[in-house]
């Protein structure tokens, strides 16, 4: 029996994840080894399994989206001076959306393709739901050590065993159970800012696509549950992300909804922006990237989150903004060809279709949040957003 392409599709997008616990538990064993490699050497694997399963030469249109992309690549690694480790890793992070893009156009080859892309990757995200509320009340990252998996990334870790990230500095109706505050939804993830995009993600494709494959009951069920899912991530960038996208950039929510939700949220996110010393540190590493910004950049590993945890860069106040991350790389014009790309897919997509919602609502987030586009952040829309085109391309031909 012949195994169709998309099944390992399906089987990669499972196993990405699923791999943050069986990689922490290597570094359990072993801690000296760099494990976290392998989730990128899945990546690249897929990758050329979706290049040797390619039957013809790829449409002009997902080329005018890679060259350009690989000519501000190959300008950000003429400039730098940073170390091999910290140019590899910026540039991983800065190519992966497209090598995902580049997937999803090489394996989804029909509409039914796309489907049951869909129908899988739903029931994925549900374990991942379920198991979510499980780690998250029965405080199972305790009993399971995952010190040694942060330690290796230079990422603080609390007496309690949770990386600092992983707790939210407040109160939850008055109840605290750690010191430090109130544990943060991460399942099998391990990061709550990933898992509320990964979540956001599934929210939409099932509100858009799920009325063919599950009941109206269990539909319901499974969207409350994301919704409760999203709140207890404390992604404040996951949150804004779906008023985005299931609100303002909805085109069939009419005007007066659009600006009654406007209205009834603004008072959160004043008060947040008032008392949450996060959004402070966000908009500062934002903000400070134009005092070092230059037309051509500092080059691969200059600036960024990897750059903070990995280097002595006597650079400060610079950081937890992805397009900082690449204005500080890439400077101005590596910017602007970045941006364009991602204008060009929405113009691709169209803007009636919810993927064209989900990126533009993360596009904007990533702005105030660099993990609001990093791997786990994107993978899946990125996979799906190049589905659609080469279904797009499919059609025009």
């Amino acid at each position: 029996m012949k195994i169709s392409n998309l099944y390992f599709l399906n089987f990669f997008i499972a196993f990405v994840l699923f791999s943050a616990p069986v990689i922490s538990s290597l570094y359990n064993f072993s801690p000296g080894q760099n494990w976290y490699l392998i989730k990128d050497l899945a990546v690249v694997v897929m990758l050329l399994f979706a290049l040797s399963i390619s039957t013809q030469a790829l449409n002009a249109n997902i080329l005018y989206l890679l060259i350009p992309v690989l000519i501000v690549s190959a300008y950000g690694v003429l400039f730098s001076d940073s170390n091999l480790f910290l140019q590899v890793a910026s540039l991983r992070q800065f190519l992966v959306p497209f090598e995902f893009v580049l997937i999803g156009y090489l394996v989804v080859r029909s509409q039914c393709d796309y489907l049951r892309l869909s129908y899988a990757t739903l029931l994925v995200v549900f374990v991942i739901l379920i198991f979510g509320f499980f780690e998250r009340f029965t405080y199972f990252w305790q009993l399971v050590p995952v010190e040694a998996f942060f330690t290796a990334k230079n990422i603080p870790v609390f007496v309690t065993g949770y990386p600092v990230f992983w707790i939210e500095p407040i109160s939850l109706l008055g109840f605290r159970p750690f010191d430090a505050g109130v544990p943060r939804m991460v399942s099998t993830v391990f990061d709550p800012i990933n898992l509320g995009a990964i979540f956001v993600f599934a929210y939409t494709l099932l509100l858009f696509e799920g009325k063919a494959f599950f009941s109206s009951f269990f539909r319901k069920i499974y969207l409350v549950g994301l919704l409760v899912g999203i709140f207890l991530t404390f992604s404040k960038g996951a949150w804004l992300q779906l008023i985005l996208t299931v609100f303002i950039f909805n085109t069939r929510v009419p005007l007066p909804w659009k600006i009654f939700v406007v209205l009834a949220c603004s008072p959160f996110v004043y008060a947040f922006v008032l008392y949450h010393a996060g959004f402070e540190a966000h908009l500062i590493g934002f903000v400070e990237i134009f005092h070092h910004l230059t037309i051509l950049g500092g080059g691969l590993g200059s600036f960024g989150n990897y750059t903070a945890m990995f280097s002595n860069s006597t650079v400060t106040g610079v950081g937890d903004s992805y397009w900082a991350a690449v204005m500080g790389q890439f400077g101005f014009l590596g910017f602007i060809i970045w941006f364009l790309t991602f204008l060009w897919i929405i113009a691709r997509l169209g803007l009636t279709h919810y993927l064209s919602w989900l990126l533009m609502s993360q596009l904007l987030v990533s702005a105030l949040s660099e993990n609001a586009f990093n791997f786990m952040s994107v993978f899946l829309l990125m996979i799906f957003v190049g589905g659609f085109l080469r279904l797009k391309d499919k059609k025009a031909v």
